[in-house]
């Protein structure tokens, strides 16, 4: 007889919960959130580009080779006195791929080692000057392919643990005596 009078109970209690709202004044809404979150904007506060300059263009005699080379077809070649660390965090460089016939492509660029993400400003032209890169976007480093030379340099000589960027002495230091990540 308890067990009749504790599902009488059950039902009733149920009817309850379905009857009462019913009654309410109005149709029940969902409550509205109201959020002043913008996550563009927290992303633009959190890291913002710095400005760049264009360093002197390229000597021979400041070139240094880096150890791992970007395809078997060629030699990177970093200039040791465009190497910089902005204060917003990109190692800026400027380096020559070369190709075993000895033609040169030539670049500047920036390098984010914690986003792993790097930019190009600009291109070496035969005249032995710059050409900026009209509307440069940050692009995804990739360990593949015919860049994967981004890669090897981001890994092995501009960043520490692959998240933070090394200091402009250090990362000349590194490319120029092979120094791999794990060595002081």
């Amino acid at each position: 007889m308890s067990l009749r009078l504790y599902f009488s109970g059950l039902v009733f209690l149920t009817m309850g919960v379905v009857v009462v709202p019913a009654l309410s004044d109005g149709p029940m809404e969902e409550p509205e959130y109201k959020f002043d979150f913008d996550p563009s904007a927290t992303a633009a506060k959190r890291w913002s580009e710095g400005g760049t300059q264009l360093p002197a263009y390229p000597k021979d005699r400041y070139l240094v080779e880096a150890g791992r080379s970007p395809t078997d077809r060629g030699r990177l070649l970093v200039d040791s006195r465009s190497v910089t660390l902005g204060k917003d965090g990109v190692v800026r460089f400027a380096y020559a791929i070369e190709s075993k016939t000895g033609v040169r492509n030539i670049f500047f660029e920036g390098l984010r080692c914690g986003a792993q993400l790097y930019k190009t400003y600009a291109y070496g032209i035969p005249e032995g000057k710059w050409r900026l890169v009209s509307d440069s976007q940050w692009q995804p480093i990739r360990y593949w392919g015919e860049s994967r030379y981004r890669f090897d340099l981001a890994r092995y000589y501009l960043c520490s643990d692959n998240e933070y960027p090394r200091s402009p002495r250090d990362i000349v230091r590194r490319i120029k005596y092979d120094i791999e990540d794990n060595e002081p």
